[in-house]
This record gives structure tokens, sequence and C-alpha cells, in this order.
């Protein structure tokens, strides 16, 4: 019974700091400073290999991950939030297995300027501006001769 009892408590030990995610889980966000404009991926610090899927609900972002293996290393684990609305949001990070978050952070989405609603010129307003611009200096630059 003694012998036994070691191999069970490094198994438990490794299974937790596998799946249970560590005080030390924390959530950053690409582009750190967000726009309505901007596609945003989050990245959990923990290694992880499993398949990550995430749900908007008003301004509450849920990602969940499904741990396929275990791994100790490896990259960061990354999840696509895509664009969001301006807004502060609230992320929280679970792993399937566990029933409270393994990491929360804030999100602050600052509106973006639309490029498609920015005023442009035409084509045939920007001839015309350079046809003014060309008339204009070569009347400037015949008066300098004369």
């Amino acid at each position: 019974m003694y012998i036994m009892r070691w191999p069970l408590l490094l198994l438990a030990l490794l299974v937790d700091s596998a799946f249970a995610g560590t005080v030390a889980s924390s959530i950053s966000f690409v582009p750190p400073n967000p726009t309505s404009s901007d596609s945003v991926t989050a990245y959990l610090n923990d290694p992880g290999c499993g398949t990550s899927t995430a749900k908007v609900d008003g301004f509450q972002i849920t990602a969940t991950t499904v741990p396929g293996q275990v791994c100790f290393t490896g990259p960061p684990i990354a999840v696509t939030l895509g664009r969001l609305p301006a807004g502060s949001y609230q992320m929280q990070w679970f792993f399937s297995t566990l029933q409270l978050p393994i990491a929360t952070a804030p999100l602050l989405v600052t509106q973006g300027v639309a490029l498609g609603n920015a005023p442009m010129l035409g084509m045939f307003a920007l001839l015309l501006l350079l046809l003014g611009c060309a008339l204009l200096a070569w009347r400037a630059l015949r008066r300098q001769r004369t």
C-alpha cells in the first residue's frame, strides 16, 4: 500500500498541473488595444494541446478548450474572436473538464474608423484635381519667367 501511494500522488500532481490551469494563467489579446475594425485573437499563456472555441454573448466572451492529449510544452492556446463591436468585454477561459474559469480578463474595444465610410474622390475627380494643380503650377512658372 505504501509503495502505491507515491506513484498515485505523482500522477495526481501531473494531472492537476496539466488540466487545472495554475493561478498564473493569464489571457492576452492581439492587437493589445483593438478597435472595432480589427480582428482580435486571444491567447492563454498555458501551453495546450487541444481545440479551443469562443462564444460572444453580448459583452461576455467565453472560451473553452477541450484537451486532446496531455502535453507540458507547446505554444500558447489561441482562439480567434474576430471583429467585435466597440464596448467593454469580460472574457472567461475554461477547460472543458473544469467548472471554474482558469483565467479571466477585461477587453476594451474602441470605435474604429471604417474605411468603407471614409470620403474618397472618384477617378474623374482625381484627374480634374491633378489637371488643376498642373495648370496652376504652369501659370506660376510662366509668371516667374517674365
